[in-house]
């Protein structure tokens, strides 16, 4: 985040500490010379103190890391969660997505973290078996769609995501391990992966281990706090919609962040000067 930043080095800039609102508002952005609480703890407190800055709940890349710093600035009235991106990004980026079974293993692993909401889901389905959406799908064709990345990129907006108990996401997380991995040596949960056909490599690398028992000791702090109705902004249809299907944004903030991170990453070139950079930053920031 900070390579766009003129003499970063002589700055002292190693990080970017930010913050996004559910409405996908940049709250706060500062350049922190270590990701140490002492380093962006002034520029905390001063959000803070804001008038119209009041959060019922806040997602954090590291919770709960830091937890007692932000129960003590906000005494006690904030509850913080760990972010679904960055907890399941911690298993995927272990994975080698050149396999052949990379999409499939993703897929599977959302499903042990969350599920549709059935209501929605059951709605959505309806149309698009009777046309209403698209074109009629027959159930051979629902099958193939739910299988390519079309599903998520299409009808995503559809469905609220409802977080599964903890003990629910260790279970099937241990399950999604013994799923795709090539070796075991327990009888008892033997492996019932495949070595990629052309290449031969493994699914998993030697982090994913680790980064599984990371996850299920940090599954109890993936709940949301406040109940579904409230986690989503509904987006009513037209009067003149013929399938009738609400449309969600997730007031959890997290999709909105990282896509600002995204823009700001590539949006670097360490050959401007250092106003032009700023005020270019501040202008797409703000």
């Amino acid at each position: 985040m900070t390579k766009n930043c003129y003499e970063k080095k002589s700055l002292g800039a190693q990080a970017l500490w930010d913050v996004s609102t559910e409405t996908g508002e940049i709250a706060s952005a500062v350049l922190v010379p270590t990701t140490k609480t002492r380093h962006f703890s002034h520029a905390a407190k001063q959000l803070a103190k804001r008038s119209n800055f009041v959060p019922a709940a806040m997602y954090s890349d590291t919770w709960p890391v830091k937890s007692t710093f932000w129960e003590t600035l906000f005494d006690g009235k904030v509850q913080g969660r760990l972010g679904l991106f960055h907890y399941i990004q911690r298993i995927t980026k272990t994975l080698k997505k050149n396999h052949v079974d990379h999409f499939l293993a993703v897929t599977s692993l959302l499903k042990a973290i969350y599920r549709h909401n059935q209501e929605d889901y059951e709605k959505l389905l309806s149309a698009l078996k009777n046309g209403t959406l698209s074109t009629k799908c027959s159930d051979e064709e629902i099958v193939d769609l739910k299988a390519s990345k079309l599903f998520r990129q299409r009808h995503a907006k559809h469905l609220r995501k409802e977080m599964r108990p903890p003990n629910t996401i260790r279970q099937m997380l241990d399950d999604w391990f013994d799923r795709f991995k090539c070796s075991s040596n327990n009888s008892a949960r033997p492996a019932r992966g495949r070595l990629d056909p052309l290449t031969g490599n493994r699914l998993f690398t030697s982090e994913t281990k680790e980064a599984i028992i990371n996850c299920k000791d940090k599954a109890t702090h993936l709940q949301d706090q406040l109940p579904l109705e409230k986690m989503y902004r509904v987006i009513r249809p037209s009067p003149n919609s013929p399938h009738g299907l609400n449309e969600y944004l997730s007031r959890r903030g997290e999709s909105s962040l990282e896509s600002f991170h995204l823009s700001l990453a590539h949006f670097a070139n360490c050959g401007m000067k250092r106003s032009l950079a700023d005020n270019l930053n501040l202008t797409g920031t703000a």
